[in-house]
């Protein structure tokens, strides 16, 4: 509530302070850094769900066990070059960085 009779400087209320904008800028930077790892971490999930998808297609494809056998060795062999393992792994650790971030956030 401001006092009609009293004139608003519009400068003292549009001017920015150094301790505000170091404020601004560390705040939008937990936030979106939050949101980055937070679609890193889906874009990950969906990567492991479709190479589960591709492994299970390519061991129930018709053909002779010999033929599966290497389009199955050729798609494992495809999971190790990318160390999904080790990715699948860090997937729950991301999703805390991101919680905790975000937590640093709304404080």
């Amino acid at each position: 509530m401001t006092n009609a009779s009293a004139p608003i400087d519009l400068e003292q209320i549009l001017r920015e302070d150094e301790s505000n904008k170091f404020l601004g800028v560390y705040e939008n930077w937990l936030l979106y850094t939050s949101l980055t790892i937070s679609i890193m971490v889906a874009a990950l999930a969906m990567a492991a769900k479709l190479w589960v998808v591709r492994y299970d297609r390519e061991v129930t494809t018709p053909g002779t066990p010999r033929a599966r056998a290497i389009r199955r060795q050729a798609v494992y062999n495809g999971l190790l070059a990318w160390k999904m393992g080790s990715c699948i792994d860090a997937m729950p650790l991301l999703v805390l960085a991101a919680v905790l971030l975000f937590m640093f956030f709304i404080q």
